[in-house]
């Protein structure tokens, strides 16, 4: 019986550790058509650079379809692929989309860049291209906690993330439009900020990871910084994380 239940065993946690959402970026141009992986009971946030004004769905009484500032989310009601075009000010982007049930690999959260006909992008970063440290703080706003986990430094893009988890102990649903999370230096906004959480909300008792990142002119600390509300609270990233 033993090597049965071991093998049991073995299949169960596969299970779990494959059924995973993931935050990617993707790149899109005119002469291409980007793949959307969905996942059944769980919603996917397409996030644009400007602010989408219409979309058009090939079938759209399998999804559920919400504007959300520049975020477009998306859920499916059955499984049946289609098409979807996101028209913003100044392009049209198109999607195939792809929902799944068991196990998979889905989207949490898709960045999406525009990037134009004949333009070669970077290669794909190597491990070594990455280091991390470890932060540590709490930031407590009541019944919800802000912990600062680490900083990614990626060397080659000469770009940081700031990786936190937001810890929902209310009774409350919390939307991502409650929240504003941003770096300051001497009470300035840093230019370049682009932030991502991995659920659109956070239910009670849930946690949610968001992702900071900001491309730094200099290595020196800086203030993270959460306004919840009328609420607003704030940590010192000292430079020996950078």
């Amino acid at each position: 019986m033993r090597p049965v239940l071991l093998v049991m065993m073995s299949l169960v946690f596969l299970s779990k550790t494959a059924d995973a959402g993931q935050i990617r970026t993707v790149h899109m141009n005119s002469d291409k058509m980007k793949t959307i992986n969905l996942k059944m009971g769980q919603s996917t946030v397409l996030r644009f650079s400007d602010k989408p004004r219409k979309v058009v769905i090939g079938n759209q009484n399998y999804y559920s379809v919400e504007f959300i500032e520049n975020d477009v989310t998306i859920q499916p009601l059955g499984q049946v692929k289609t098409n979807l075009f996101i028209y913003t000010p100044h392009h049209v982007y198109g999607f195939i989309l792809t929902p799944r049930t068991g196990v998979s690999v889905y989207d949490d959260i898709v960045n999406v860049k525009w990037v134009a006909s004949g333009i070669v992008l970077q290669p794909r970063q190597r491990k070594n291209d990455f280091t991390e440290k470890r932060i540590g703080q709490m930031i407590n706003l009541g019944k919800i906690k802000i912990d600062l986990k680490k900083v990614i430094i990626n060397k080659a893009r000469g770009t940081h993330i700031v990786e936190f988890e937001v810890l929902n102990n209310s009774l409350k649903t919390l939307r991502q439009q409650d929240f504003d999370f941003y770096l300051t230096r001497s009470k300035k906004r840093l230019a370049v900020q682009e932030f991502a959480l991995s659920q659109p909300k956070v239910i009670p008792y849930k946690i949610a990871i968001g992702r900071l990142l900001v491309k730094l002119d200099k290595k020196a600390g800086f203030t993270f910084n959460v306004k919840f509300k009328d609420k607003v609270k704030s940590k010192i990233v000292y430079r020996r994380f950078l």
